[in-house]
């Protein structure tokens, strides 16, 4: 089951109550135990939250609400994760300890940090094959949005916000909040921003204070136990492609346990790690072939690919095409997408 923290949880139910509605009626029709909202350390079960925003939806006229998480935020929202962040150098060194840590706020979601020449892609997705209401990304994505902004003593320019549902009747409120640059019906959710806006240093960095969070967050993982270690183990296998595809023993001597301890851990979970390195393979393929500039070269070796024709090889399996079809299918179908960005800049 995917939870999700205590402070996160407290903040998408006050959301509610800016807007109007009375969250914590809500929240407690929906299976949330109202109790754990204040408890330091407690997690809720997503679903629970999801289901509160489902009943939201259904209830308000409003169908932007989510947006007003922008309002609300502050620098308790995120918890340590946010404490971390805080005191990290640069805003770009802040989204790097958020994706490491994203399991701490929500183990349901699956984030990433990536660069595409002078642009950084920070992309978010569900884990779980489900669907939930688009408010729910609103509130995320508008409370990180403010987040950032507090930590930059101004708010961050958005290059271009990208959403996985279909361009509302009215856009406006999008526009107002994260700049022109939208796109609707995209492969995730994702905020892009310029290289030189994310090398900002922030005003509350502390390197002293960067190490200590840092080391509470980390326990705080561990502590999450087995339910962290498809998280982990993704997150490292991540880390680990542009030097080659990594074996199950390199992944547990980084997690500091031996293979096999690791195997039946993932056991546990449904899953065996060729499963894992292949999906998180597919996955960072699509992200490249659709939005990168790389060659075809590049992403293989991206991928952790010895051979170009391996790379071909599974393209074939995860697509159905080659890699080189692939791209230019995607190409073809953002072109209109792309010409509407370009009109509006």
């Amino acid at each position: 089951m995917y939870s999700i923290a205590a402070p996160v949880a407290r903040f998408m139910v006050d959301t509610l109550t800016l807007a109007g509605l009375d969250g914590k009626t809500l929240g407690a029709e929906a299976g949330l135990d109202l109790a754990l909202l204040d408890e330091p350390g407690a997690r809720l079960p997503s679903s629970a939250v999801y289901r509160l925003y489902e009943l939201a939806t259904e209830r308000f006229a409003d169908p932007d609400f989510g947006l007003r998480a922008f309002e609300t935020v502050d620098l308790g929202v995120f918890g340590e994760v946010g404490y971390v962040m805080m005191s990290s150098p640069t805003l770009k060194d802040a989204l790097e300890h958020l994706v490491h840590f994203s399991s701490l706020l929500d183990t349901g979601v699956c984030a990433s940090l990536s660069r595409e020449g002078d642009v950084y892609r920070l992309s978010c997705r569900l884990r779980q094959a489900e669907t939930v209401p688009r408010q729910i990304w609103d509130a995320g994505l508008a409370a990180l949005l403010g987040f950032c902004g507090l930590l930059l003593g101004r708010q961050p320019r958005v290059l271009r916000l990208e959403r996985m549902h279909e361009e509302p009747e009215d856009a406006g409120r999008y526009r107002r909040l994260f700049g022109q640059g939208l796109r609707f019906g995209a492969p995730t959710n994702a905020l892009l921003f310029e290289r030189d806006e994310l090398e900002q240093p922030l005003r509350t960095a502390n390197p002293t204070l960067e190490r200590l969070h840092e080391d509470l967050a980390r326990a705080r993982l561990a502590a999450l136990g087995d339910s962290s270690w498809v998280i982990r183990v993704r997150e490292l296998i991540l880390e680990s492609l542009a030097e080659g595809a990594p074996r199950l023993e390199d992944i547990a001597q980084r997690m500091c346990v031996s293979k096999r301890t690791l195997q039946r851990a993932l056991d546990r979970e449904g899953t065996q790690f060729k499963e894992l390195l292949n999906d998180v393979r597919r996955q960072q393929a699509r992200l490249y072939l659709r939005h990168s500039g790389h060659s075809l070269q590049e992403v293989a070796y991206l991928l952790g690919f010895c051979e170009h024709s391996s790379f071909y090889r599974a393209c074939t399996q995860w697509f159905g095409m080659t890699p080189g079809q692939y791209r230019e299918l995607a190409a073809r179908k953002s072109r209109p997408t792309r010409q509407a960005a370009q009109a509006l800049a």
